[in-house]
């Protein structure tokens, strides 16, 4: 078999067979679609629209109602209608450390991290700065 090619085979493997790059933690599944992160230090952050819908399930199901009240909904998000959410996670651990409220999505790969801060362009064309308490 070729797996290099065929992800559908790859889903069967093992996970730490499923790629050639080494891995520590995977989180499955976050709930938030990431548009921009980067690492600052020990901590990765990641930003993007809520993900409220799992695509794989709704493609068997859409002729349900509320798949498709949800679909719509997912679709508001990704157009930035609901804001977006940013995570701090552990490099080491992947364990979510905080959770914050944007008021407009990043932009794609939108983010950086220097002098102690972290900036963030946003779809509404601002520069959001954040640093960490005291600082």
């Amino acid at each position: 078999f070729n797996y290099a090619g065929d992800w559908k085979l790859r889903q069967g493997l093992p996970k730490n067979e499923q790629t050639a790059v080494p891995y520590k933690w995977v989180v499955d599944k976050p709930p938030v679609q990431v548009q921009a992160m980067v690492l600052a230090d020990k901590t990765l952050f990641i930003a993007g629209p809520p993900d409220i819908v799992d695509e794989e399930d709704a493609f068997f199901a859409l002729d349900d109602a509320e798949v498709l009240a949800k679909l719509a909904r997912q679709s508001e998000m990704l157009d930035g209608k609901s804001g977006g959410l940013m995570w701090a996670v552990s490099a080491a651990d992947g364990k979510k450390l905080a959770e914050y409220k944007l008021n407009s999505l990043p932009s794609w790969d939108g983010m950086v991290a220097a002098g102690g801060k972290l900036y963030m362009t946003t779809m509404n064309g601002e520069v959001a700065s954040y640093s960490g308490k005291g600082k």
